[in-house]
């Protein structure tokens, strides 16, 4: 299977890094916008306000990483606001990035869903926090999407890259039925009356489900670490099974950039030696794990995925 046509036979490897660049000036382009302005401007203004504290920490990851053990752990602290989106955004996360990924989506639409993403619940558990001066921490995966929005609009912030072994993140989407069989996007909401604003479709796609959720994990972690590599000291690599093994480097870690207050590395340990964000397997392929995957699966993924694994310290088989 050729790595340059997993979904759309025209685009290739190279113009999904284009895209992934034009939409990155889409949402610079929509920060500018007036309505998206004055809501930033504020935010802004409060964080600076609140100059004695930690500056906001954003945790960016594709999902099923361990963001919502590290939010229930948050929890705990009195001096921080961490976030973690509740229900589902207008604009699906991942139909974004294909929307993203094969240049498929203009301005009007970038801005329209990033308008829904930052003004809804983002917006105001950022006031919130910064008015009861707490911390904020983002642990929302959908919030991926707009890491150049971010970057920009908070620079002085501090940035996290989760990131799991594939096969354990794969087989966790695929065993809790989370995705289906006939779409290259994960089950949605329908939402007819954004019609306007939708520039594609589900379609339907005959590749195995596996082979597409390992394309999802490619393209996001790629554009996490694309989009952090400038960032240089305020932002690090997490990896998921340091963080399910309760390592003491990652407690200092996020130490140094939480305010844990009275959560120690006792606490910490003691919050992961228990499984969080369990969901029952069912559906068809509630069988997968990481054993399923046999030698060699990677490779007809394309060099890109090869990279990244060995760049993030997992073996290329």
């Amino acid at each position: 299977m050729a790595n340059s046509n997993l979904f759309l036979p025209d685009v290739t490897e190279a113009q999904i890094s284009e895209n992934l660049n034009k939409a990155k000036d889409y949402l610079e382009e929509a920060l500018d916008s007036h309505r998206n302005r004055r809501q930033i401007e504020l935010l802004q203004k409060l964080v600076s306000q609140n100059s004695g504290k930690k500056p906001p920490v954003w945790v960016f990851s594709t999902g099923r990483c361990g963001t919502f053990a590290l939010h229930s752990f948050m929890q705990k602290s009195d001096s921080i606001a961490p976030y973690h989106r509740r229900g589902r955004p207008l604009f699906n996360r991942n139909e974004v990035f294909y929307g993203f990924a094969f240049g498929l989506c203009n301005p009007q639409w970038v801005e329209e869903a990033c308008f829904d993403y930052l003004t809804d619940q983002t917006i105001g558990e950022l006031i919130s926090s910064q008015l009861c001066e707490r911390q904020f921490v983002s642990l929302d995966n959908h919030q991926t999407a707009w890491i150049p929005i971010i970057l920009k609009a908070f620079p002085d912030a501090e940035f996290v890259h989760l990131i799991r072994e594939p096969r354990d993140e794969i087989s966790s989407w695929a065993k809790k039925n989370l995705y289906n069989h006939n779409q290259i996007t994960p089950v949605m909401i329908p939402r007819s009356q954004f019609g306007e604003y939708r520039s594609f479709k589900s379609a339907p796609c005959n590749l195995d489900l596996l082979v597409q959720l390992a394309w999802h994990w490619r393209v996001l972690n790629l554009y996490i670490d694309r989009s952090l590599a400038l960032l240089g000291t305020n932002s690090f690599l997490m990896k998921s099974e340091d963080l399910y093994a309760a390592d003491g480097k990652v407690y200092d870690e996020l130490a140094t950039i939480c305010d844990l207050g009275h959560l120690d590395y006792t606490a910490f340990k003691e919050h992961l030696s228990v499984k969080h964000n369990e969901m029952s397997a069912k559906g068809p392929l509630s069988w997968v794990s990481r054993d399923s995957f046999q030698s060699g699966w990677t490779r007809p993924l394309g060099e890109t995925h090869g990279q990244l694994m060995m760049k993030f310290g997992y073996n290329y088989i």
